[in-house]
């Protein structure tokens, strides 16, 4: 009798472990990690794993880069913070966000996933 409540709890145990990996790795910060392109713009924003953002505009030949940081609010909010100040692109502040496939939205913009295709130095 003491043996089957042991493997019964450990069976409990085993499924809330498996439940709480699916759940992570659903999370809506996996979904956001990447590279994203402004659609119709030279703007690449990349959201790193911990709470780390960079973002890229392309000018003919000059690049402009920024870095700083986010934080997932809730399900449709965002804030983002950069460190070196404000220029075309994304703005420090709180954005509406929304993924659907491998479309961005945040406020107004519209960005499409793509590879990761550079890396910071």
């Amino acid at each position: 009798m003491m043996i089957s409540k042991r493997k019964n709890g450990f069976q409990i145990l085993v499924i809330l472990v498996l439940l709480g990996v699916i759940l992570a790795a659903c999370s809506p910060k996996d979904r956001l990690l990447g590279v994203w392109d402004e659609q119709g713009g030279d703007l690449h924003v990349r959201f790193h794993t911990g709470d780390f953002v960079s973002q890229r505009a392309y000018f003919g030949e000059d690049v402009l880069s920024l870095t700083g940081t986010y934080e997932i609010l809730n399900d449709s909010q965002i804030r983002i913070e950069f460190q070196e100040g404000e220029w075309r692109g994304l703005e420090s502040g709180l954005y509406d966000y929304s993924i659907s496939g491998n479309e961005l939205r945040l406020d107004e913009m519209t960005f499409e996933r793509r590879p990761d295709v550079y890396t910071l130095e």
